[in-house]
């Protein structure tokens, strides 16, 4: 994952990948059978890491918003390698890319009404939220993020890089379904993480 993020999918090819990993290119194609499944393979251990980073790195967090802007930090680190990845899947890979989206699109959906519903149970997030509409805008604001140059009605800002797209998107959504306490504690988490 770490050539693929680096060179594109399109450059690396399995002779670069053999000679990397110091096997031959045949013991390679014994195990992965085709580039194809090697990059589906990397594809779904690289976001199983990250997922499994993420909860270990907001596992202490007090409530849903501090664990939210955690996670949102971390992406300042790890967007661009992130959307990299997903453009270089889309172009090169665009199956292994809707295949992929479509076996965590319930997973992350379920993941984000737990959240909702917790924080909610906090008195962080209003209760009047209506949750499908806030899930879906949720979900089509980070599909057009990670589509946004494939679309033909919207030019996006040359200068606005993906880490802080996101990091506005997300900060907008959860101050718009938050209570004033809600809103006092993003505000304060963030300012002590600016720290």
């Amino acid at each position: 994952m770490q050539m693929f993020s680096e060179e594109g999918f399109k450059s690396i090819r399995m002779d670069d990948i053999a000679s990397a990993l110091n096997i031959s290119k045949r013991t390679l194609y014994e195990m992965f059978g085709d580039k194809e499944s090697l990059v589906e393979e990397c594809i779904h251990h690289y976001f199983a890491e990250q997922k499994a980073e993420h909860d270990r790195v907001t596992s202490g967090a007090a409530n849903v918003f501090e664990e939210l802007v955690i996670a949102l930090e971390r992406w300042d680190d790890i967007g661009k390698r992130n959307y990299r990845i997903l453009t270089g899947l889309r172009k090169c890979y665009p199956d292994i890319l809707r295949d992929f989206a479509n076996a965590h699109y319930f997973e992350g959906i379920g993941e984000m009404r737990t959240r909702l519903t917790r924080g909610i149970e906090q008195g962080l997030i209003l209760d009047s939220i209506d949750m499908d509409i806030a899930i879906s805008v949720y979900a089509y604001s980070m599909s057009g993020l990670v589509h946004m140059k494939d679309n033909a009605f919207f030019t996006w800002p040359s200068d606005v890089n993906f880490a802080d797209a996101l990091h506005y998107i997300m900060v907008h959504f959860i101050r718009g379904i938050a209570t004033e306490k809600g809103i006092r504690i993003i505000d304060e988490t963030m300012l002590k993480l600016k720290r």
